[in-house]
């Protein structure tokens, strides 16, 4: 379970993260790839994209997509709203929160 301590570590970039995280991150990607996303809130998925691009990027460094981009427009938006959370808290509420949507579907 991750929250648990780990000996181990994975370097991603300038973080060191636990192994275990990086693992159950991965993991959670691949569930969420392999699913009917229709089946799934929009809300929720656009939340995913936000955390995703935050773990994997850090903080948003593009420029605001513009009209008539709306699809941009609103991940973009999901990305900065992330602005500051460090990338393991990223990958730990993206965890969280695919748990929370397979049981809820």
């Amino acid at each position: 379970e991750y929250g648990k301590a780990v000996v181990s570590t994975q370097s991603t970039g300038t973080s060191t993260m636990p192994s275990s995280l990086v693992s159950q991150f991965e993991r959670a990607c691949a569930r969420i790839e392999q699913s009917d996303v229709t089946k799934f809130p929009v809300t929720d998925l656009v939340t995913l994209y936000g955390l995703y691009k935050q773990a994997k990027m850090g903080d948003c460094n593009t420029v605001r997509p513009k009209y008539p981009n709306f699809k941009g427009m609103t991940r973009w938006d999901s990305w900065k709203s992330k602005e500051g959370l460090d990338k393991d808290s990223a990958m730990e509420q993206y965890v969280e929160l695919v748990e929370k949507m397979s049981k809820e579907c």
